[in-house]
């Protein structure tokens, strides 16, 4: 995996994806066989806070989440809940991008609610095909509006590293 000089830490979600991701980041998650990893820099109360984390889903567990064929819903579709986990997402905003050559849409929003107890905390959000049936699933959350963009910026970097076809 290639990463530019600006985001020199490469982080691997498993043994089969990758983002770079810029000095200062830590691991605070890393399931292998989950396909899943995540990554944070500072702590919520601080004003550089960021949150990422990678997900590559089987074509089982993409059936199973989203139904047959796959469709993943948008922050836009959310609907309200009713349950301590239920986030609601408001000023949800589209930011198309390209990925590998083909055209994602970015996610950012502000989520309320949750077992955490979100007030309006930013967020970003990608959900994609790569192709072979499997699913790539990039989030994160920051503290402003600055370390979310910061975060968006990021995902572009999203590599696959098994040599599957995206």
């Amino acid at each position: 995996m290639k990463c530019p000089t600006a985001t020199p830490v490469v982080a691997l979600s498993s043994d089969s994806a990758g983002l770079c991701l810029p000095t200062g980041f830590t691991v605070v998650r890393r399931e292998v066989n989950l396909g899943i990893s995540a990554w944070r820099r500072g702590t919520p109360q601080e004003g550089t806070y960021a949150w990422i984390s990678v997900h590559v889903i089987d074509p089982a567990d993409a059936e199973r989440e989203w139904g047959n064929p796959p469709r993943p819903g948008s922050l836009r579709d959310q609907k309200p809940g009713t349950g301590a986990d239920a986030v609601t997402a408001d000023s949800v905003q589209s930011h198309p991008m390209s990925i590998d050559g083909r055209t994602v849409d970015v996610e950012t929003a502000l989520l309320s609610g949750g077992f955490a107890g979100l007030h309006r905390k930013p967020h970003v959000r990608a959900v994609w095909p790569l192709g072979d049936g499997r699913w790539a699933i990039v989030q994160g959350e920051a503290s402003s509006p600055q370390q979310l963009e910061e975060l968006r910026a990021l995902i572009p970097s999203f590599q696959l590293l098994d040599g599957a076809h995206r």
